[in-house]
């Protein structure tokens, strides 16, 4: 098997956001067999931290919302999510 990586860079700009985070968090599901989607969790993530001014609350508010999403389950899967608002200088 082959490994297939696409190396992108881009110059850094004050309130630029970057995430990533395992696919255990894309693939969660609902009791309706509904994915919390890519879609969901940008969307949510980039409203919380326009609220809330703080990325690290932003993070909280999206697992609470995965959360929320299953209906308080245990999760089955490790999610793991790293996050990045640069301010610049």
């Amino acid at each position: 098997d082959k490994l297939i990586v696409d190396v992108h860079s881009e110059k850094l700009q004050p309130g630029h956001v970057y995430i990533s985070f395992s696919d255990g968090l894309f693939e969660l599901t609902n009791s309706k067999n509904k994915p919390f989607s890519n879609r969901r969790i940008f969307n949510h993530y980039l409203k919380a931290i326009d609220f809330n001014k703080d990325i690290r609350l932003a993070k909280e508010s999206l697992f609470d919302e995965a959360r929320n999403f299953i209906e308080h389950q245990p999760f089955e899967d490790d999610l793991s999510f790293w996050s990045l608002l640069y301010k610049g200088k």
